[in-house]
């Protein structure tokens, strides 16, 4: 009986870690988008923490604005 509880707990593990890949993958693809649209994220900045902050959440909002209205987008098509 302990060998079907072990196989089941590497199956879950294996699940989460394909589950979890997954998602890294799906971020590190947004936020390359992101960069290849917005150059300021691709530098380094020198600006303040708290506006820095701002530039993400207004780059973020601009892409997902540009995605509601524009039914082809010629930066996602190339990445």
């Amino acid at each position: 009986m302990s060998g079907v509880r072990v196989t089941s707990q590497v199956l879950q593990k294996n699940f989460f870690n394909m589950k979890h890949a997954s998602e890294c993958n799906f971020i590190e693809r947004c936020f390359g988008l992101l960069k290849l649209r917005w150059g300021i994220l691709g530098s380094p900045s020198f600006y303040y923490v708290m506006v820095h902050n701002r530039i993400i959440i207004v780059c973020c909002l601009l892409h997902n604005f540009i995605r509601t209205y524009m039914s082809l987008d010629p930066i996602e098509v190339k990445f």
